[in-house]
């Protein structure tokens, strides 16, 4: 055959560095980031493009050794456009894991730095001009990580995801000026807008500081974050205001000039923020479609809002907000012990959530026993269908609370403490009409654990099943992880 009859041939790459853009990518995808390393290191016409991968994802975790911020601080100042792949961030790491003898009270190491380290960190701190330059340079000097790690956000433009838990949780004040200055200020400071940041996690830990005087309070930290113009998910370790006295309540104090609108705001997770403050946080957040909050309480951090009292009517105010759009909601429960107490701190539950009926969007539901029966006890207890809004098709309720039997003249009868009778007997009577009050609702969970979770007889936990089967939907119990 005449060679000219023959297709013309398209010309291919005569080696990896002559490959498209896009195909090198593919390719570097699959590259472990030390070989993206050795990449960098050994080819430049394709350094380029294995830098944009190796630094789109940066990963530091704190455990029995300080990560190195100072080298990837070095480069990135050193090149400023390495900062612009950075595409997500995870800081991870939980010394009292790893480091014999550390607890929450230990004081956190601190950078070992020369001043030669401290050059150009510090002297983009000062070029910032922000009022708390000088502290910010004063931490430097002494090694503090939260200052290293806020200087290391103050150059990515372009992130969209931030984690930050673990030992870097702990002090998030300089991280929180940053966020301050960026979105609440005039933004003449050179800061990035953070615009394309999606997805934010501050997952503080619940334990006492190193001065033994309760929760690090976070809170001036990590309101700026509710300014964020793109944020879609956030997931806040959020702690409640210190106020000048114990007995006072301090109400929040929105950073900016006026109150933030994070209107693509969709999924928010709260953590130790107690109820007063729960529905301020809450008030400019109306468009959330998922929301998770865990109650806590804890001995040694009470005041006049931190105290051991579940107020049903404040929570629903709260959660009013957001009647319109609520699809999910996950509520928990936790307690701290003072000291080395081996009982739980006595908890007293006022009003209920009744107005949850009126919540129409709301699809799933799951929340301690508890709060839906507005009691920590039956003779007290509302019918469970009163707070159910007719629209839920998921329900996942649990009876994990502390055990809070009440001290009375009937304490021997057990008539003041939930049971697995007594709870068998409130599921009858919801079950049993279940059409009326929730006529969508396709599956139930009942999760029963604590300590009185043994006193479930098989016969109770088969009754339930059969209730729920008989009323059309998906029946699940399960007994201290063990699924009947």
């Amino acid at each position: 055959m005449d060679s000219s009859s023959l297709p013309a041939m398209q010309s291919q790459p005569g080696s990896l560095p002559d490959c498209p853009a896009e195909m090198l990518r593919a390719i570097f995808e699959s590259v472990s980031r030390a070989d993206l390393q050795s990449l960098c290191l050994t080819c430049r016409a394709i350094r380029p493009h294995a830098e944009a991968l190796l630094y789109s994802r940066v990963d530091l975790v704190w455990l029995d050794e300080i990560p190195p911020i100072l080298l990837l601080l070095r480069t990135i100042l050193a090149r400023p456009d390495l900062a612009k792949h950075v595409k997500t961030v995870d800081l991870s790491g939980d010394l009292t894991q790893t480091v014999p003898r550390f607890t929450h009270y230990s004081a956190l190491p601190r950078l070992q730095v020369s001043p030669a380290e401290l050059g150009r960190p510090i002297a983009f701190v000062e070029a910032l001009g922000l009022p708390a330059g000088s502290k910010w340079v004063e931490e430097l000097r002494s090694g503090a990580m939260d200052a290293f790690v806020a200087v290391f956000l103050s150059q990515l433009c372009n992130v969209q995801t931030l984690a930050i838990s673990g030992n870097f949780s702990r002090h998030v004040y300089f991280v929180g000026e940053v966020f301050r200055s960026a979105l609440c200020g005039s933004r003449a400071h050179g800061l990035p807008s953070f615009e394309y940041l999606r997805q934010v996690s501050i997952r503080k830990l619940k334990d006492p500081d190193e001065n033994g005087n309760g929760q690090t309070r976070n809170t001036e930290s990590l309101i700026p974050l509710f300014y964020l113009p793109g944020v879609e998910d956030m997931t806040l370790a959020f702690d409640n205001p210190l106020s000048k006295s114990r007995n006072d309540f301090a109400p929040l104090e929105w950073p900016g000039p006026e109150r933030p609108v994070p209107s693509r705001l969709k999924t928010l997770n709260l953590t130790l923020v107690r109820e007063p403050y729960l529905g301020q946080l809450l008030s400019v957040t109306t468009e959330i479609e998922s929301l998770t909050w865990e109650w806590y309480y804890e001995e040694d951090s009470q005041d006049n809002v931190i105290k051991p009292v579940v107020d049903l009517d404040h929570v629903i105010n709260a959660l009013s907000h957001m009647r319109a759009s609520l699809k999910c909601l996950t509520i928990s429960a936790l307690t701290g012990r003072k000291g080395f107490a081996i009982e739980e701190p006595p908890i007293e539950v006022t009003g209920s959530l009744q107005a949850l009926s009126e919540f129409t969007a709301l699809r799933r539901l799951q929340i301690p026993l508890p709060f839906l029966a507005a009691s920590l006890s039956p003779h007290r207890a509302r019918p469970l269908a009163s707070s159910l809004p007719r629209n839920l098709e998921n329900l996942i309720i649990k009876t994990d609370f502390p055990d809070q039997s009440d001290i009375g003249a009937l304490w021997d009868t057990g008539e003041y403490e939930w049971t697995g009778l007594t709870l068998v007997r409130a599921l009858r009577l919801w079950l049993r009409d279940l059409k009326n009050s929730t006529p969508y609702l396709r599956g139930f969970h009942l999760i029963v654990s604590g300590p009185n979770y043994l006193e479930w007889a098989s016969e109770m936990a088969d009754e339930v099943v059969q209730l729920g089967n008989e009323a059309g939907i998906h029946t699940q119990i399960t007994l201290d992880g063990y699924h009947s």
